[in-house]
């Protein structure tokens, strides 16, 4: 009798076992689905991700491999990759429906930031996009029947205690002459927290405080080659009167 008991014990155990593990990778698989589904909408571009890494007990979800698209009429294929997102919840508030995020860090970023051929830059017609996107976020909350609804994923609200961009890195193309620079380490507190963002408004702050430091490099950038062209010119006009140095 013992050892029936023990026998099937261990039986139960073990298919409980090969359910945890199947609902574990299962999860994995969803939330990657979802994410290339649901930012594409927000970003109008294409998004992948290698992979995804969620554990509901220790409240830790990390992706890694995040790759965002280059909207139409840019040369790069990629505007963002990211070495590694890695988020710090609150596994009951996630289980009640609410995203509770600790702590929230972009790791290994590069940013690819180019002109197209009307003169427009890609982050400024991404932050166009998703602008559209949290414009459709208001709306929606303001419907008449939006309380009676539950709200999508990419609808419900986020907190963020703090949010930390680490190793980011800028790559800038114009008129074919590429420059790489490293932006300072960027953290923000409290984003959502006065009544949470949805994603859109998330994905919006993170590109404002993104094209800040975008401008700000591509005017140096710009500034450094017309002082080259200047310097060429200067140099061949004189080198045509026959002035040496």
């Amino acid at each position: 009798m013992k050892r029936r008991v023990l026998k099937t014990t261990g039986i139960v155990l073990a298919v409980l076992a090969v359910l945890v593990v199947g609902l574990y990778l299962s999860l994995n698989i969803i939330v990657r689905q979802a994410i290339q589904r649901v930012v594409p909408k927000i970003t109008g571009t294409p998004v992948s991700v290698e992979n995804v890494d969620i554990s509901l007990i220790r409240g830790h979800i990390g992706l890694n491999g995040l790759k965002i698209g280059n909207p139409e009429g840019f040369q790069t294929p990629h505007f963002l990759t990211l070495g590694s997102v890695r988020a710090d919840v609150n596994p009951l508030a996630l289980l009640c429906g609410e995203i509770a995020v600790r702590r929230l860090v972009l790791d290994g970023a590069v940013m690819s930031v180019e002109l197209n051929p009307r003169g427009m830059n890609n982050i400024a017609v991404l932050q166009r996009q998703v602008k559209s996107g949290v414009a459709g976020d208001k709306e929606a909350a303001a419907a008449p029947d939006a309380a009676a609804k539950t709200p999508a994923p990419a609808g419900r609200k986020i907190v963020v205690d703090e949010l930390k961009l680490l190793g980011t890195e800028m790559v800038l193309g114009m008129g074919g002459h590429v420059t790489s620079v490293s932006i300072p380490d960027i953290t923000l507190s409290q984003v959502g927290g006065d009544g949470g963002v949805t994603l859109a408004q998330l994905v919006e702050r993170v590109l404002d405080v993104l094209s800040v430091d975008a401008v700000q490099e591509m005017g140096r950038a710009m500034q450094r080659r017309l002082m080259q062209d200047l310097n060429q010119n200067m140099s061949q006009g004189l080198r045509h009167l026959g002035v040496t140095f």
